[in-house]
This record gives structure tokens, sequence and C-alpha cells, in this order.
């Protein structure tokens, strides 16, 4: 496959601490895309619930 295909480059930046290929950078990989996930989820999630509120009293 072409380089610029690859994922490995884009998840040791996104990542800190992962490398690819070891059973360790594999759990730590695991758990920061969990709590990157969840955070993400505490963080848009209210967000998006407010507007969407918002704009359903607005057009009722």
């Amino acid at each position: 496959t072409p380089e610029s295909l690859h994922m490995h480059q884009f998840l040791e930046i996104v990542l800190p601490g992962f490398k690819w290929l070891s059973a360790g950078s594999f759990f730590i990989g695991l758990i920061e895309s969990f709590l990157w996930g969840a955070y993400i989820g505490l963080v848009y999630a209210p967000i998006y619930n407010f507007f969407q509120n918002l704009w359903r009293k607005n057009s009722a």
C-alpha cells in the first residue's frame, strides 16, 4: 500500500506515547482513544442538546 495510506504516523501524532506494533502502545492507544471519545461526548453532546432544544422551541 502507498505510504500516504498508512495510519501509524497519524496515530503517533494524535495519541502521545503510541508507537506502532507493541502491546503496551496498543493499550495506551486504546485507552487514549476511549478518553478522547468520552471527552468529545461530554463536551459536544450538551452543546448539541442545548441548540436542539432552542431550535425546537423556536420552530413550535
